[in-house]
């Protein structure tokens, strides 16, 4: 499929609803257990990245202050960059931690 003016790559969009999707199955699983939410949330950022990436490196952020208050344009996709790079991070530290065999804040389990 040919990008057009509104949807862009389908395929790209496509990809970050299935990262959305499991996101939400992240959620979801961090109530049962916690080594699948890491591999899950891991893998969702993972999917998520091949839409978001390009918009992190096109954003305006020499306007950072007009980025926030006034494009309501740019206001959706800034949030969403920043809560996929946080989201990125956390699932990282987590897996390091977990692979380490260390639980939450860095204390041995029993």
């Amino acid at each position: 499929m040919e990008p057009g003016p509104i949807t862009g790559y389908f395929g790209l969009i496509q990809t970050a609803i299935g990262g959305m999707i499991l996101l939400a199955i992240a959620c979801l699983l961090s109530l049962l257990t916690e080594r699948l939410t890491i591999v899950c949330g891991l893998v969702a950022c993972i999917l998520s990245w091949p839409y978001f990436g390009p918009l992190l490196f096109g954003a305006p952020w020499g306007r950072l202050a007009s980025l926030i208050a006034g494009l309501p344009l740019w206001r959706d996709e800034f949030a969403a960059i920043v809560m996929l790079v946080v989201s990125s991070v956390y699932s990282v530290a987590q897996l390091r931690s977990l692979l380490r065999g260390t639980s939450y804040g860095g204390a041995r389990p029993y």
